[in-house]
Parts: structure tokens; sequence; C-alpha cells
């Protein structure tokens, strides 16, 4: 017993030593680089193909890692980002200078490069293996075009033996330098928020119902779209340069009947009013421009983004309304791109069409196409609140042409009292007007109306109802 613990401890002691010693006097593999560059994701590929790193990395050896003649380097690219022709790879601090050879990969779109270590060639500590990525000999190197936003792209360094045995197996850069960050990260041009906002057009307008929004107001409350970009002109961005003026183009989408214009420039960019190319012939300053088919609106920033970084880049699309048309319940659209920008962007989108701003109705409302000598409307108040002048039904006619009818002469006014129901027949709301009507719509000055449309032939019988939030046709 007490010979068996003598041999266990001593061979506890020279385990522990050796764990030890191995730790103490083995120093691992690392990476040495200056810092990150910043990938703009849109850049046009002519300024993004060949990026430098801000200084070339090197793979310094670790005591246990000599590298000498036959055996192999590799380096792997991660993050989207791969090589664009013969990668350059030098020696440094070994004793003959002479360069390493590529034995396989580092042709165009490959993301491994591996090497082989040239006849007397010896790389060991101090020293390593540098990948040139600095200077003009970077011409034909790194191809950085495929980052997404986020992307972080890595070295990874693997050494192996002559016989093909591992001495360091995908030993990543920025696990040994995470203060200096990846090489390359991706950034977005353009990073965007939509906030959306409504108005309601008001039954009760004095000059028409849904003439004018709510409190006999013509404009509408500002929408919200902000948005950041990358600080442009500084040396660790590719492409180095901000956007140009008019190149960034934002397009609101929807039916601008009625609508006189949208402001849009705040304090931290300017707009001017363009066409769809970008164009602002015929723009004015501060202003969408609405095209002629009253279907979208164009504008394109009136200065360069340069420098912007981190502060919050605002533009607040405002509609207003010309006070005489009755405004339907719709909505409107914003999207945000930028256009080719000579050399330095591609054209992209940056904000997909996403609904900005909606025009609603307060009250009731309805429309008809089909009312009859068998059709009968019944209203009805459903909540008592009506006020003690009552609420106003207001109908308007068109023909079949599209004309709106006059009101024939001495038609009284239709007054809905609180919990009243009034009934109209088809035939009485027909000779309210002065031609022969073909559409209608019904507006009534309350909330909580509900409106029956019956409809009773020799053949059968039909009914439709309307409340609140209405819009629906007979």
């Amino acid at each position: 017993m007490k010979k068996g613990y003598i041999i266990f401890t001593a061979l506890f002691v020279v385990g522990i030593m050796v764990m030890t010693g191995g730790s103490a006097m083995a120093a691992a593999g690392f990476w040495t680089n200056a810092g990150t560059k910043t990938v703009i994701i849109g850049g046009n590929t002519a300024s993004m193909t060949s990026a430098a790193t801000v200084t070339s990395p090197t793979f310094n050896v670790g005591d246990a890692e000599t590298l000498s003649s036959g055996d192999y380097f590799t380096i792997t690219l991660t993050g989207g980002a791969v090589f664009n022709g013969t990668p350059v790879v030098a020696v440094v601090n070994n004793a003959s200078g002479t360069a390493i050879n590529l034995l396989s990969g580092g042709t165009a779109g490959s993301t491994t490069a591996k090497f082989r270590v040239g006849t007397g060639t010896t790389i060991a500590t101090p020293g390593g293996i540098q990948f040139v990525t600095t200077g003009t000999a970077i011409s034909s190197l790194l191809n950085v075009t495929a980052l997404a936003h986020g992307s972080n792209v890595d070295f990874l360094a693997t050494l192996e033996n002559s016989a093909g045995g591992a001495l360091i197996s995908g030993k990543s850069l920025y696990s040994t330098n995470t203060a200096t960050g990846y090489p390359f990260v991706g950034q977005s041009l353009l990073t965007v928020t939509n906030t959306y906002k409504e108005d309601s057009a008001d039954v009760s307008a004095a000059s028409g119902p849904y003439t004018k929004f709510e409190g006999n107001l013509t404009t509408g409350t500002a929408t919200v779209l902000t948005f950041l970009s990358p600080v442009a002109g500084e040396t660790t961005s590719y492409p180095i340069a901000g956007l140009a003026k008019n190149k960034l183009l934002i397009t609101l989408t929807g039916d601008f009947t009625g609508i006189t214009k949208v402001a849009g420039g705040s304090s931290t960019m300017g707009i001017t009013g363009s066409d769809s190319a970008g164009s602002i012939t015929g723009g004015l300053s501060g202003q969408f421009l609405i095209n002629a088919a009253k279907t979208a609106a164009y504008a394109v920033n009136t200065d360069a983004l340069v420098g912007q970084g981190t502060t919050a880049i605002g533009i607040n699309p405002q509609f207003t309304i010309d006070g005489t048309t009755a405004q339907t319940e719709r909505s409107f659209t914003a999207k945000i791109e930028n256009l080719v920008d000579s050399s330095n962007y591609n054209a992209n989108t940056w904000l997909s069409p996403g609904t900005n701003y909606k025009i609603l109705r307060n009250g009731v409302y309805f429309s008809a196409n089909s009312l009859g000598t068998y059709n009968t409307v019944k209203i009805s108040d459903i909540n008592g609140k009506i006020p003690a002048t009552g609420a106003i039904v207001y109908i308007s006619a068109w023909d079949a042409a599209g004309t709106k009818l006059a009101d024939a002469a001495g038609a009284v006014a239709i007054v809905l009292q609180a919990n009243q129901t009034i009934t109209l027949t088809g035939d009485a709301i027909a000779a309210r007007f002065v031609g022969t009507p073909m559409k209608y719509e019904f507006a009534v000055q309350d909330t909580s109306a509900v409106v029956t449309n019956v409809k009773k032939t020799p053949e059968g019988f039909g009914s439709n109802v309307y409340k609140a939030g209405g819009g629906g046709g007979i």
C-alpha cells in the first residue's frame, strides 16, 4: 500500500510539471492588425473590388509552430469576403527571406488560399507570415462587394507540417485582436425608420363633408422618415465618399386627388421635388413634386450626404388638401432608395414601400349604385349622444357619365336626432336631385349611426348594414 502511494504521487507531480511547463514554454501563434475598415453596402463594384486593411495583418508563429521547407500555411476569409485574384503573401523575420509559394486557391471568388514554405526557408518566432493588404500591391487582392449589413470579415490561419499534421487550425485574427476589431465590417448606406401618421377628414366641415380635416384644417400631421448614414469622407471606409446631391430618392405613392402639396424638408436635410429619375426640373425646394397622373410624388436630397454618422436625418412629409375636394379614405406609402452615383454607389433600395400616411373619415358613410323603387334606406342613431341640433345626413349624387348632380329645388335638409330612425325610399332619394342619379354617397354626422339598405322585390328580399368606419357600397 505504501509503495503504490509513492508511485501514484510521483506520477501526479510529473503530470503537473508537464502541464505547467508546457503552458509556460510554448507561446501560441497570434495575429497582429492595426484596425477595422467599414464596407458601405451599396458601393459600386469598382470602388470596392480591391480592398485594403488598415495595416497588413501578420500571423506570428508560436514557439512550437516553426515552419520549414514543405510545411503549409492557409488563409481563410469569412463574413462574405473573397479573393479577387492571386493573393500577395510575404515572409517576414525569417532566416532566408525567401517567400512562400501559393499552392492552391486564392483565385477570384474563392475564400481560401493555401501556401507552401519554399526550400531553405524557416519561419520561426519571433517571425511570421504577412498577408499584404496595403499599398499598390493589393490591386487584385480582395473583393468585399458581397458583404451584408452587419457582416464581420475575419482571417483564419491554419498551419500544417509537410505531412499534413495540424499545428494551428483556424486561428482567428479577431479572437487575438478584439480591441482592434474585425478587418472589415458591413454597414448599410442608409438605415431607415418609417413612422406613419393619420388624419381624419371631417364629415362636419363647413365647406362640405370631408373637404377638410378635423379642426377646419387643410394641412395634415407631418409623418416621420428618419435614417442614419455612415460617416463619409473618412479614410477607413469603402467607398470614401458621401452620397451626392439629387441621388437619394424618396417616393410617395397613392391617390393625390385633391392634394395641393406635400412639404417634406426638415432641419437635418433639405429636399427638392423631382421626377422618378431624380430630375429636379419643375421641382420646388422643400416640397415633393406630384406627378401629372396624381399617383406619386418624388423628392431628392438638396445637399450631399457627407459626414452624417450617428446624426439622425429627418424627412417629414406633410400633406395639404385643397379644402374643396371630398377626401376618400386611403393610404400612402413611402420608399427610399439611392440612384446610381457615379463610380461610388450602385442603385439600391433601403426602405421598401410601406404605409407612411393615412387619410381617414369620421362619422358614418357609405356609397350606392343601385338604389331604386324597391329600396328603403334606414338610418338610426344608436348611442343617443347627438346634440340637440341633430346630425345632418349628407347625400350627393352623380349620373352615369360621372357628372355631379345639383340638388333639386326645395330639397329639405335631412337631420337625424338622438336615437331617431329615418326612413328614405329610393324614389324619394332620387327626387332630391336634378337628373338621373346612378351613384350616391351618404355621410352622417354621427360616430355611432347604423344604416340599413333594404331591397324588397317580387323575386325576394335582401339587406346591407353599415356602421361607423363604413365605406362599403350598396
